[in-house]
């Protein structure tokens, strides 16, 4: 897979988590991580940080308790997946 393709299926994935329609389930379901390890990762390669430090994602993440399902059903969550969101646009079009 390419890294651009990886990047659009993201996107897609973004797209549809803050549409409400599916849940994030971190990197069960993030076609980076899943074609990726981190040190190869094109997040990594432009934030010169592992494990989605220094993203948007950092921020998502930490609205939620441990074993919440990670949706953007509040205004504060869907702020935070937008963000994410054109966070991916950017390293798409970088």
């Amino acid at each position: 897979m390419t890294n651009l393709k990886a990047i659009k299926l993201s996107i897609r994935k973004w797209e549809g988590v803050v549409e409400g329609k599916i849940e994030d389930k971190g990197r069960d379901d993030c076609f980076l991580c899943l074609a990726y390890s981190c040190y190869i990762c094109p997040i990594v390669k432009y934030t010169k940080r592992l494990n989605c430090v220094k993203t948007p994602y950092v921020i998502w993440v930490n609205l939620f308790k441990w074993a919440e399902p990670h949706c953007a059903n509040t205004p504060e969550r869907k702020e935070a997946a937008m963000l994410e969101l054109m966070f991916l646009y950017f390293i798409y079009w970088a």
